[in-house]
């Protein structure tokens, strides 16, 4: 459902070129265009490969992206940022390697005050519109936590966490420029 919701807001074609940054295995690379995933693990890259064969997968970080600039029409990085080395120097890679951006994060993360402060930040450098935060469904306190940070309740993606050996719910918020 979240990338249905990507597609949706950023109308991805056949013919759009897009990266995904931070892909893991994979799963955040399904679109239906010409992608290329990008993810620091050579043993993710090689589970990626396995199960996505159209896809391009290099290997390299957010931080030092080999591609030329605006070498991509969309960029996304679906629950990833949290784990780049150097915030700051990934978005700025991000913004020169793209036009289009969607980007998420885990608000649970020990990173998520220094996002949330590089968000605004995002909006006006990067021309944002859309920023995307998910929260477990049993935890609403950080469902108010991100109402309060201006996020809006989009929707719940059924099933789509695997975690201590059963599937689960998240709620999806998006903040508007």
């Amino acid at each position: 459902k979240k990338l249905s919701i990507i597609k949706k807001y950023l109308k991805i074609t056949p013919k759009t070129k897009l990266l995904d940054v931070g892909c893991g295995t994979g799963v955040s690379s399904q679109f239906d265009c010409f992608v290329t995933g990008v993810d620091p693990s050579s043993e993710l890259l090689k589970i990626a490969k396995k199960n996505y064969p159209k896809v391009k997968f290099v290997k390299s970080s957010a931080e030092k992206l080999p591609f030329k600039n605006k070498s991509f029409y969309v960029v996304v990085s679906l629950t990833a940022i949290q784990n780049f080395n150097d915030l700051e120097k990934g978005l700025k890679e991000i913004k020169r390697v793209g036009k289009k951006f969607a980007l998420s994060y885990l608000k649970k993360s020990s990173k998520a005050k220094e996002i949330e402060k590089s968000l605004k930040n995002i909006f006006k450098e990067f021309r944002v519109k859309r920023i995307e935060a998910k929260s477990f469904v049993w935890n609403p306190g950080s469902r108010r936590v991100l109402e309060k940070s201006g996020f809006k309740y989009e929707g719940t993606l059924n099933k789509s966490v695997f975690k201590n050996g059963k599937l689960i719910e998240e709620w999806v918020f998006g903040r508007i420029k």
